[in-house]
């Protein structure tokens, strides 16, 4: 089945990091990409071609959410971020990089739920951690 996360989570726009789901099982995991682009106003600094360091967890986050929310269990519910543990920044990564992201459900509940994430670019991981959530 092709999932698409504009059907799956109400990000849009500049704010949805989530441009490509190649794999995904509901409530499990999921494998996509993230593509920043020149018109993204995320940057360090308004001239720099360098990104925010922390929004790859924000797009492993969005992907963590389109295999929750792909388990009918949950369709038509509202995701909150609880928070983030372990996060590692590692490498810098820049606009029109392809960020490559990969999200394993570690625990779900009813309620609450906790995952585990890794964005690369190329072989090199750029960032990784867990990700606490609520579903209400």
């Amino acid at each position: 089945m092709n999932y698409d996360a504009t059907e799956l989570i109400p990000h849009r726009g500049e704010m949805l990091f989530v441009h490509n789901i190649s794999s995904l099982e509901p409530g499990v995991s999921a494998i996509g990409e993230w593509h920043p682009s020149r018109h993204c106003w995320l940057r360090s600094h308004p001239n720099s071609t360098d990104m925010l360091p922390i929004l790859p967890m924000e797009a492993l986050a969005q992907l963590g959410a389109c295999a929750v929310f792909a388990f009918e269990r949950y369709r038509g519910r509202t995701p909150f971020l609880v928070g983030l543990e372990n996060v590692e920044l590692l490498h810098p990564y820049s606009i029109d990089s392809t960020v490559y992201l990969s999200v394993e459900i570690i625990s779900l509940g009813s309620r609450y739920g906790k995952a585990r994430g890794t964005a690369k670019v190329g072989a090199q991981t750029i960032c990784r951690g867990e990700i606490s959530f609520v579903v209400v």
